[in-house]
């Protein structure tokens, strides 16, 4: 938290909020093709057109932002807000996702680092409220950017471009439940879609999805789902041992469990360690 000029600014990221104007807007993407004619519009603003743009509120400034990112190629994120003396909010920033820096950790990694995605971009728009009618104006904007943005080819794999609708998820949990594997159900997926550049989303995305929906499932967390899972073995298994320990604060600690087979060759070769060697 800072003050300047009688404004108290939330810094979420740490970067100078001091960036001076006056950059235009590069005309190298109105030669690119857009299908979606609404946003495709977007190509044809200029510098003064945006700066005339007002809008009802921060949220509808931002979805202005992340369409303009998507039909220009590149992905934005939210950044800093501005507020005046009495906790207002007066202006919000938005940039390119490639703003700031990489932390250099280099003396503490132990795997190999990612490819780059913080390269310095300057490229940002500011709106701040016109306290007389409540709308919000453009006071900042630069769009020129200090990387690459993405070809029109590959945009499809742009974050902001990227979602799950509620038909594919329910065709995803629908073959789960018929017992598909979620590559497989990943490779039906590009097949149907004719690519994996028509599918709206990545192998890793349909991925987390699987894998958030099984947390989600398990209500109590992972260790209340064990136990409900072997206390239904032991109604099952009159043999079936379960030994547990928990801590001070009702945390499991050590769990243990035997079935009736084990019991059985416990019986017949006591202590025996076994080691699978199949992988």
């Amino acid at each position: 938290m800072i003050m300047e000029d009688d404004e108290i600014v939330e810094v979420e990221n740490n970067e100078d909020i001091n960036n001076s104007n006056g950059s235009t807007i590069h005309n190298v993407h109105q030669s690119s093709e857009v299908e979606d004619d609404d946003l495709a519009d977007l190509l044809l603003l200029q510098q003064e057109d945006i700066e005339k743009l007002r809008f009802a509120n921060t949220e509808e400034a931002y979805d202005f932002w992340r369409n303009y990112g998507l039909v220009t190629g590149f992905d934005v994120r939210k950044e800093d807000i501005g507020r005046d003396k009495d906790k207002v909010m007066i202006w919000r920033r938005f940039v390119c996702s490639g703003q700031g820096t990489k932390r250099d950790r280099k003396g503490e990694r132990k795997r190999e680092p990612k490819g780059e995605t913080r390269f310095d971009c300057k490229a940002r728009i500011r709106v701040r409220l016109d306290k007389s009618d409540g709308k919000w104006f453009v006071d900042i904007f630069h769009n020129v950017h200090s990387h690459v943005t993405v070809p029109k080819k590959y945009r499809h794999y742009m974050k902001g471009n990227r979602q799950l609708s509620d038909a594919v998820k329910a065709a995803i949990n629908f073959r789960r439940a018929a017992g598909m594997k979620t590559s497989q159900i990943v490779s039906l997926a590009v097949a149907e879609a004719g690519g994996y550049s028509k599918m709206g989303f990545t192998r890793k995305d349909a991925y987390n999805y699987v894998d958030k929906d099984r947390k989600e499932q398990i209500s109590d967390g992972d260790a209340a789902a064990a136990l409900a899972y072997l206390h239904a073995k032991l109604s099952a298994d009159e043999q079936f041992v379960i030994e547990l320990k928990k801590d001070d604060e009702d945390r499991l600690v050590n769990l243990f469990w035997a079935d009736s087979i084990s019991v059985a060759d416990y019986a017949c070769f006591g202590e025996l360690l076994a080691f699978d060697a199949t992988y």
